[in-house]
């Protein structure tokens, strides 16, 4: 498949899976995440190309032009066949667990790393509403490290006036097991509903073999979780990824996991 069908095969699926209008730019942030590198001004004329097609409308003209995915474009996307499923969620965690070479007893290596970005007027405010999750034991892990404007981490570079807060991932726990030699298949992400501090049960799912963004990135900002509630009292909603182990290796995930939470 040629790189201008993944690419228009990417665009359809982003705009199926926000399920809502989107701008050129927004879409090219998303598809800057899945690792396509493209600009605003070039998604525009991917638009124009698939709105020709009827497979998407409403696009607006001008710098913020956007579209919608019609019935046409969504039956395109599940017409595409297996091998054309490009930048999956499933593929690109694999590709980042199989990368990493953090070594728990070692206490040295590289881990998967979220990184979010805040105004500095706001950061004050962001990391009081941080901390009690950490506090709370909802977090991936108990570490954060910040990064200044301006500051580098490996091609991207924090943008002036803004704060870089970055967390462990938790695909990192997938690199830490693969390395320890315990197979692991991530499932799906979804909304996990918490009652007196105990996981119940997943209230929304999305799988990762089926989707080419961050299914929790879309639960929040569906507005299905309630996380500053579940701190705060221990009934709520978070958001959590679910996976899989073969039942052999149930003894030696049990001591990678303790040596890994030990690290924090």
């Amino acid at each position: 498949m040629n790189d201008s069908r993944k690419l228009r095969l990417a665009i359809l699926r982003i705009l199926r899976e926000e399920r809502a209008s989107l701008s050129s730019v927004a879409v090219t942030k998303r598809l800057k995440a899945a690792g396509y590198e493209l600009s605003p001004r070039t998604v525009r004329l991917y638009f124009g190309e698939l709105a020709s097609e009827g497979l998407v409308a409403d696009v607006r003209r001008g710098r913020l032009g956007g579209c919608e995915i019609t019935p046409a474009g969504r039956q395109e996307v599940d017409d595409a066949s297996v091998s054309d499923r490009v930048g999956l969620m499933g593929v690109r965690m694999e590709n980042l667990a199989c990368r990493m070479n953090f070594d728990p007893v070692a206490r040295k290596g590289n881990i998967v790393l979220n990184l979010t970005l805040v105004s500095l007027r706001d950061c004050e405010r962001a990391l009081e509403e941080m901390l009690p999750v950490f506090e709370a034991g909802l977090g991936m892990g108990r570490l954060a490290a910040l990064f200044s404007p301006g500051e580098q981490l490996g091609r991207f570079t924090v943008p002036d006036g803004q704060l870089g807060i970055g967390t462990v991932c938790s695909v990192t726990v997938n690199g830490v097991l693969l390395g320890a030699g315990v197979p692991v298949y991530s499932r799906f992400g979804g909304v996990l509903e918490i009652s007196d501090w105990k996981p119940v049960r997943f209230t929304d799912v999305i799988h990762y073999e089926g989707t080419s963004i961050d299914p929790l990135e879309i639960f929040i900002k569906g507005g299905l979780t309630s996380v500053r509630e579940a701190v705060r009292s221990g009934q709520g909603r978070i958001c959590a990824s679910f996976r899989e182990v073969p039942a052999c290796a149930a003894t030696k995930l049990q001591r990678v996991i303790g040596q890994a939470r030990r690290l924090g």
